[in-house]
């Protein structure tokens, strides 16, 4: 390309690209924002009557001790009734120990003003949203696997539930909603003594040393996890380690960015997952793959990826800052809601458990006989960040006879005299990310087979499109090759002379005889 080409190209280049200049800067950008109130998972709360189904009543702290042959005067306190929301997975919880969970065909009922009541409390909070849940199923104290995998979700509720009466029961000052009366929160031995949650704790540590229940000592864990626990940092995430990424670009032309790993740099504790995607306006085939190279697709739950586009054989006019990725963080929101049973009855609170709990302070009122219901449900916060391929400059160091890329120079970039970057030459273009401004391509050592070209090349980075960069060498004149030609063609004549010569004496002979 000649160099008045180049100059109307790069004219024309930067006439586009000035109108496009705000738009370039925000998505050169690495941004981390929070989406829109609408994307909010926040669904999920019913906000009037809604269904409760009652599954199968489990004790797997007494199964542990039937399993290991002990018996143990704590082994009551452990019966847990296994609701659910009808016809989902979406567990109940009672926030009250020694009271019902409402039975199949019952109706749990908002309160008063037809909202649930919301609990602000951070390590109750904490424990449904790193317990049994149907938000955060996959990141949750179970999948850490320190007391091996737990795939059974009746065991995951189980361990949720009583990780929660034993939290509200080492922290009964704070809880008087649920406990006005002992019986509804406390740990008893068979005798109706009540007990410390140490002596609690302690006893759940030494039943999860059975064979096979080794999962009971996660209630322990979440409980002292929730009691040291003061609520979620704002949450944050970044796409990108560095300002961009690397990347490299193989034989066939594709290119392909190094490994990302997003982090997250708040809230750790309530993080669960990132997803990402990679939009690609001007069709070049762009896409994501995996640390091994596979294809992802868009909306893929990824730990690191990779961006890979196949550049076309001609570069010039394509814009890779056109390719822009979102990676996506889902952490829990804290958030949970507790729903008070309007239900009564006059039969007993639990049969033999003391005084009878009152709906108000009218003593002929029947009782309220079913705790109040905290839903293990956790709604998500969805935050997002982006950034953008940028472009580079392609250098090719060619064979002027061939237009073949020519290895084993030298060359060297320099900005203002210091250089900016050196490398050898190869087979293949050199791909290299600048800065916009103006820089010299120059060549300090030639092939052997060709002549150093001492003129350096100035060209002009922009931005707005990938930049190439061509350098011409000549082949060395072949003196050797000369020589020997020329020692041909004068052996040549000396033997048509030789050869003469025996003519003209032959002849000369011939015509002496006759």
């Amino acid at each position: 390309m000649s160099k008045k080409n180049r100059k109307l190209i790069g004219v024309m280049t930067f006439v586009v690209c000035l109108s496009l200049l705000n738009i370039v800067l925000t998505l050169s950008l690495n941004n981390s924002y929070a989406a829109d109130t609408s994307e909010i998972d926040s669904s999920g709360y019913p906000t009037n009557n809604f269904s409760a189904s009652s599954a199968t009543q489990k004790n797997y702290v007494q199964e542990a001790l039937t399993t290991s042959g002990q018996t143990s005067v704590y082994s009551d306190n452990f019966k847990v009734s296994l609701a659910f929301v009808a016809n989902t997975t979406t567990p109940l919880y009672s926030l009250m120990k020694n009271a019902d969970m409402p039975g199949t065909t019952e109706t749990l009922s908002v309160s008063g003003d037809g909202a649930p009541t919301t609990i602000s409390d951070p390590g109750l909070l904490y424990i449904l949203g790193h317990g049994y849940n149907t938000t955060n199923s996959n990141y949750n104290i179970f999948s850490t696997n320190t007391y091996g995998a737990v795939t059974d979700n009746q065991i995951k509720q189980y361990v949720t539930q009583v990780a929660i009466w034993l939290y509200v029961y080492e922290n009964m000052n704070k809880f008087n909603t649920y406990c006005q009366h002992q019986e509804q929160c406390v740990f008893t031995d068979n005798s109706g003594t009540s007990v410390t949650a140490s002596d609690i704790k302690s006893f759940i540590n030494t039943v999860g040393n059975t064979n096979g229940y080794n999962y009971l000592k996660y209630i322990v864990d979440l409980v002292n996890t929730a009691n040291s626990y003061t609520g979620a940092e704002t949450s944050s995430i970044a796409s990108l380690s560095t300002t961009k990424p690397r990347y490299q670009v193989d034989s066939n032309a594709t290119l392909t960015t190094d490994a990302i790993t997003p982090a997250v740099t708040g809230n750790e504790d309530n993080f669960m997952y990132f997803t990402a995607r990679v939009d690609d306006p001007n069709n070049y085939g762009a896409y994501l793959a995996d640390s091994n190279n596979n294809r992802l697709t868009n909306g893929s739950v990824v730990t690191s990826f990779k961006v890979v586009v196949p550049l076309r054989e001609n570069t010039d006019g394509m814009d890779l800052r056109s390719v822009k990725v979102t990676v996506t963080g889902n952490f829990i929101k804290e958030e949970g809601k507790a729903y008070h049973v309007t239900s009564s009855t006059a039969q007993e609170l639990v049969a033999g458990k003391g005084p009878l709990i009152k709906l108000n302070a009218d003593e002929t009122a029947k009782i309220d006989r079913f705790s109040d219901v905290l839903l293990g449900y956790v709604p998500k916060e969805i935050l997002s960040t982006d950034f953008s391929l940028y472009n580079f400059t392609k250098i090719s160091k060619i064979d002027v006879t061939n237009s073949q890329e020519l290895p084993g120079a030298h060359l060297v970039i320099k900005k203002n005299n210091d250089v900016v970057e050196e490398w050898d030459s190869t087979t293949t273009p050199h791909y290299i990310h600048l800065n916009d401004g103006t820089y010299q391509l120059c060549e300090t050592i030639a092939p052997s087979t060709h002549q150093l070209n001492t003129e350096c090349i100035t060209f002009t980075v922009d931005g707005s499109t990938i930049k190439t960069v061509v350098m011409e060498n000549a082949p060395v004149e072949d003196t050797l090759a000369l020589s020997n030609s020329l020692f041909k063609y004068i052996g040549l004549l000396l033997v048509v002379v030789g050869v003469g010569g025996l003519g003209i004496v032959y002849l000369k002979k011939a015509q002496s005889k006759a």
